[in-house]
């Protein structure tokens, strides 16, 4: 009931059943005769033409010869007839079956015997008809015929048949509100799936080729869809383009100011030793920066990775575990492996090792001093499909809630408390979840109860098969 399309199709089928009912309704309200009025005089006719002949029987056999004829007239036509004397008793004995029948037989005889004209009535299932007639010695008979409903009456349907056409016509009713409806939601559908295709990162998405000849106002609204998703790829490209641009044209400034250090330093004092120092860490983050400047450029402007072998996942977090280790001893803290789980991905060693050790050296520089960082590989069947999952927590201050969706956006850079003093250039999350996409996979961040950073990289599982031998793997750690 709360989309678009469940809300056409029923109001459309609602009013449809709405207008059917009131017809009907209207329609038996409205009626004044018992009988299709064309077929009146027809009736009236053939009961003049049985009167005379059931009256001319009934003078000349007797009770016996009318009860015969009329059985006779009921066995050919399907009607039966009744004869009544100018007393109102009825001439034959065969009775009538149920007591409201025999009042409305009754009162059509009453009408009839009052007037020349034939007298009709609605009983049940019959329609009653009832003429008098008078023979030679001017005594008068009545006729009465009970008349099957469905032959002669506007609205004589048995139940069943009743029934059947009203099914049909609903599901008739129900094929066209249906179509539609499809044909007015049908193109919302497509554009929400460009529209998720876009936000997912799919620049190429387009909805105009899929509604084909419309011309309606939906399809205007595609078409504009279509120039906005053009213009924000061309935009975005361009972005990229500059970033690249840029990135690889500061590398040539960069390669001659590292050279002119070098020859400062030959002819510096001791003061000046420690300017140049300066200048020097200053060069190495900038040389950082725009190191993964171009690397998220290339991986922005990539297409689905190609390049991928079976990888075995658990001992590559192994080893940039270790590494990260080494280098953390010397700032009072540590990295260590708490669970691993084997899990073998599809993907391309590089990008992951790049995406791993950037989380891992992000949860390093944050973790307080004399913790450790915890780093868990484990393989997650509960949810659809199996991934592979690497979990890297830290024991730092983390961010604010609002700041954990920015997290892996390019140069995002939290509050104070995982600012001050970090060094970071603000990249590294965002290459992670660049190439975590390229895999299919995700990456999300969230904080610990007690404290801490959790950023939790997902990766789709190889099926299990041989794995390749891509370098040293430490499992002591």
């Amino acid at each position: 009931m709360h989309s678009l399309f469940s809300r056409i199709f029923l109001w459309f089928w609602a009013a449809m059943v709405l207008l059917i009912v009131t017809l009907v309704v209207v329609t038996a309200a409205t009626r004044s005769e018992p009988v299709v009025p064309l077929l009146q005089g027809i009736v009236s006719d053939a009961l003049g033409i049985y009167l005379r002949d059931a009256v001319r029987v009934y003078r000349s056999r007797g009770r016996s010869g009318l009860e015969a004829y009329l059985n006779r007239v009921q066995r050919t036509v399907s009607i039966r007839a009744l004869l009544f004397d100018d007393r109102g008793m009825e001439l034959d004995s065969a009775g009538l079956p149920s007591r409201s029948l025999q009042r409305d037989v009754r009162y059509v005889v009453e009408r009839a015997a009052g007037a020349p004209a034939t007298a009709f009535a609605l009983s049940g299932r019959f329609i009653v008809a009832a003429r008098r007639a008078f023979d030679k010695d001017e005594r008068r008979y009545v006729m009465v015929a009970l008349i099957p409903r469905p032959f002669l009456s506007s609205s004589g349907l048995s139940p069943r048949t009743l029934l059947l056409r009203l099914l049909a016509l609903l599901l008739m009713t129900s094929l066209l509100c249906y179509g539609l409806a499809r044909s007015l939601t049908s193109p919302i559908v497509r554009l929400r799936e460009a529209t998720r295709q876009l936000a997912a990162g799919n620049l190429q998405a387009r909805v105009g080729p899929r509604l084909g000849r419309r011309r309606d106002e939906l399809a205007e609204l595609g078409r504009d869809f279509d120039r906005m998703a053009g213009r924000i790829e061309s935009l975005l490209g361009s972005q990229r383009r500059l970033i690249g641009d840029i990135s690889h044209e500061l590398r040539s400034p960069l390669a001659r100011l590292n050279v002119a250090l070098e020859l400062a330093r030959r002819t510096a004092d001791a003061s000046t030793g420690r300017a140049l120092d300066r200048i020097e860490r200053e060069t190495g983050r900038l040389d950082e920066l725009v190191g993964q400047l171009l690397s998220l450029a290339r991986l922005e402007s990539a297409d689905p990775v190609t390049e991928k072998t079976n990888l075995d996942l658990s001992a590559l977090v192994c080893e940039v575990v270790a590494d990260a280790d080494f280098e953390a001893q010397g700032r009072g803290r540590s990295v260590q492996m708490v669970e691993v789980q084997p899990a073998a991905v599809s993907g391309n060693l590089a990008l992951l090792r790049s995406a791993i050790e950037n989380i891992v050296r992000n949860a390093v520089r944050y973790t307080a001093e004399g913790t450790a960082v915890e780093v868990v590989v484990r393989v997650d069947t509960e949810m659809a499909g199996t991934a592979a999952v690497v979990s890297v927590r830290d024991h730092g201050p983390g961010v604010s809630e609002a700041a954990l969706e920015n997290l892996f956006q390019p140069f995002y850079r939290v509050e104070p408390a995982r600012d001050r003093e970090s060094g970071g250039t603000g990249l590294g999350l965002a290459i992670t979840r660049r190439v975590s996409e390229l895999h299919g996979g995700t990456v999300s961040a969230a904080n610990v109860p007690d404290g801490g950073l959790a950023v939790e990289l997902r990766l789709p599982r190889q099926a299990p098969g041989g794995l390749p031998v891509h370098g040293r793997v430490n499992r002591s750690i």
